[in-house]
């Protein structure tokens, strides 16, 4: 199942010259294609693409995600939820020592989460936390996106976990935490 929803993810991902690529014809060739690639119907390729999208950490893990207790190394763990093989973390936190200490330690509970409790199936690990303001109110403070090329390093090498912020895409900072 796995197979065939990253071939459909890469054809429909090309960068090509293709002039129909958007077109309903280019679905159609995709469905043939893949379905000849693995001996089944059209459809079948269809639903298989679909149901896997809907349920990617069931498919892959053979658990859902609500079963699994996630940790932070710093904060509170709030809530997860995935789409497809993009899964999606809210975390609060509280303040450091410095806004450099109060902002790597994002990096740490995202790195932790890819390494140790099994974010590295995923495509695209979105991160985003929220902490208490002097105002008495909670606001966000920080997201960013990992992208799977990064992912990979995190889960497969000895990555510098406070260095995360370079590698990352999308990275927002609130500006209370930049002076």
């Amino acid at each position: 199942m796995l197979d065939i929803y990253h071939d459909y993810e890469d054809a429909f991902n090309y960068e090509g010259s293709d002039p129909y690529k958007d077109s309903r014809e280019y679905e159609k060739d995709v469905d043939r294609s893949i379905a000849e690639k693995y001996g089944i119907t059209e459809e079948q390729a269809s639903l298989v693409y679909m149901f896997t999208g809907m349920n990617y950490s069931a498919v892959v893990s053979g658990a859902s995600l609500d079963s699994k207790t996630y940790t932070l190394p710093y904060g509170t763990f709030l809530d997860i939820q995935s789409s497809g093989s993009t899964v999606v973390v809210k975390a609060e936190i509280t303040s450091s020592l410095t806004n450099t200490l109060t902002i790597e330690q994002n990096y740490f509970n995202a790195c932790d989460l890819i390494r140790n409790q099994g974010l590295d199936i995923y495509d695209e690990v979105q991160y985003w936390a929220i902490h208490d303001m002097s105002d008495g109110t909670k606001s966000k403070v920080i997201s960013f996106t990992v992208p799977k090329d990064v992912i990979d390093l995190i889960a497969t090498t000895n990555f510098p976990d406070a260095s995360l912020g370079d590698y990352v895409d999308d990275l927002w900072i609130h500006p209370a935490l930049k002076d």
